[in-house]
């Protein structure tokens, strides 16, 4: 009396048994449709969305997730159609319309994405990743002061944020504000020095600010951190043409030449360098192939380096 027959009881284990293991499933695809690599993450995602056993909020977060993955493969077709499903079971999914924007970036749809990070931010006024992505959006499109506004709060939220004082330091230095470009910089580069991108930038800035002898322990740095660095290579070699040295010049663009064929910069540095040094048969037919490149090229080494023909 009171106790369960052995064949009973075996069948209610069996069932316990059952109920653990698909909980457990459950809880390792949430795990994985998370965190795991894409194609695990995919894998999981799409059987919680076809279990029917999510809440709607659930369903909502496996769309974004598997967006999420689909974009590590670079697959941003996939990416909007799982975004759209997400938005579509929960339309104030903050997330989702940031993934969305990135995924609008990716398609170099620019003002879409400027209009998903904005619709992330009425969401989330605290979303700081949106506020400095959406600055950089603007600052695809030319609209430096919007993208400083954005930069802005970024960092009034993030005071730490370092990308942001990078990606401001750019905005300013597009507008011919190089003093407030190269104390943007001082700050990333104080948060993490560990950015090749944030020496390189403040190169330019101060090189451009007709500060050369300050710009060359920058890219020189860059170039430490990343070697082969095509921009750094290019910095250091005008640098080098206006310190007088047009070997040492001709060596950095032979370099960025090498990491990249049609680089126009760095041709017609090379032309002004071999002009220096007599080659001037050299000269000419490097100067060509970087006019082909970029028809502007020496008006701009003119007007914001100096340097002529």
């Amino acid at each position: 009396m009171g106790r369960i027959s052995g064949f009973a009881g075996l069948a209610m284990a069996a069932l316990l048994f059952a109920g653990a293991a698909a909980a457990q499933t459950r809880d390792e695809n949430a795990a994985r449709c998370k965190d795991g690599s894409p194609d695990l993450a995919i894998g999981a995602c799409t059987a919680l969305i076809q279990s029917g056993q999510e809440t709607t909020e659930g369903v909502a977060i496996a769309f974004n997730n598997r967006a999420n993955a689909y974009l590590a493969k670079n697959d941003t077709r996939h990416a909007l159609e799982d975004l759209a499903q997400a938005l579509k079971l929960n339309p104030n999914y903050a997330t989702a319309h940031y993934n969305r924007a990135i995924a609008y970036e990716r398609l170099d749809q620019t003002q879409q994405a400027i209009d998903e990070y904005s619709a992330a931010i009425r969401i989330k006024a605290d979303y700081v990743a949106a506020y400095n992505n959406r600055g950089s959006a603007y600052d695809d499109l030319g609209k430096e002061r919007e993208a400083i506004a954005d930069y802005d709060k970024a960092i009034a939220l993030q005071p730490d944020f370092g990308m942001a004082y990078n990606n401001r330091g750019v905005a300013y230095k597009n507008l011919g504000e190089y003093a407030r470009a190269i104390a943007d910089y001082d700050v990333a580069i104080k948060l993490d020095g560990s950015k090749a991108n944030r020496w390189n930038n403040r190169c330019w800035a101060k090189l451009l600010a007709d500060q050369p002898r300050s710009a060359l322990p920058d890219c020189n740095q860059a170039l430490k951190l990343r070697p082969g660095y095509g921009d750094a290579n290019d910095g250091l070699g005008i640098i080098y043409l206006k310190a007088g040295k047009p070997a040492e010049a001709q060596a950095k663009f032979d370099a960025a030449i090498k990491a990249d064929k049609t680089d126009a910069w760095a041709l017609y540095g090379r032309g002004l360098a071999k002009h220096r040094r007599g080659d001037k048969a050299g000269g000419d037919a490097d100067i060509a192939a970087a006019k082909k490149l970029g028809p502007k090229v020496a008006e701009v080494f003119a007007r914001d380096y100096g340097l002529h023909e």
